[in-house]
C-alpha cells in the first residue's frame, strides 16, 4: 500500500497469516509481464504473487516448504522456474504470463 516504514516505503508483506509461525522469509522475486511480483517465500512452501498494488493476489504452493529462487522460462512459455532446497528440486508452473524482459 506504499505507507513509510522507518523512513522506507512498503510495498507488500508475503507472511502468509495462517502458515505456522516458524522461520519464514521472502527469498527470490521476479517480476512477470503482468506487473505482479513473485516472490519465493523460505519456510513457507510457496511463491506469493503480489499485485501492482502490493496485496497478495495468489500463494503457489511448492512440495517442499524452501523455495530459494524463480525464474521465468522462455518467451511464450508462461512458466515460472523455482528451485527448493528440501527436496534439491527445480520446480515448474504454469504462471499464464511471460517474464519481465531484463535490461542491461
Amino acid at each position: 500500500d506504499g505507507h513509510i516504514i522507518s523512513g522506507r516505503q512498503y510495498f507488500g508483506n508475503v507472511a502468509d497469516p495462517d502458515s505456522p509461525a516458524s522461520m519464514k522469509f521472502p527469498d527470490g522475486q521476479k517480476f512477470g509481464a503482468n506487473g505482479h511480483l513473485y516472490v519465493t517465500v523460505f519456510g513457507q512452501g510457496d511463491v506469493t504473487v503480489l499485485g501492482p498494488d502490493g496485496q497478495v493476489t495468489q500463494r503457489i504452493k511448492t512440495e517442499g516448504k524452501m523455495p530459494t529462487n524463480c525464474v521465468f522460462g522462455p518467451p511464450g512459455s508462461h512458466r515460472l522456474y523455482v528451485t527448493e532446497d528440501e527436496f534439491g528440486t527445480i520446480e515448474v508452473f504454469d504462471v499464464g504470463t511471460d517474464g519481465l524482459p531484463l535490461y542491461m
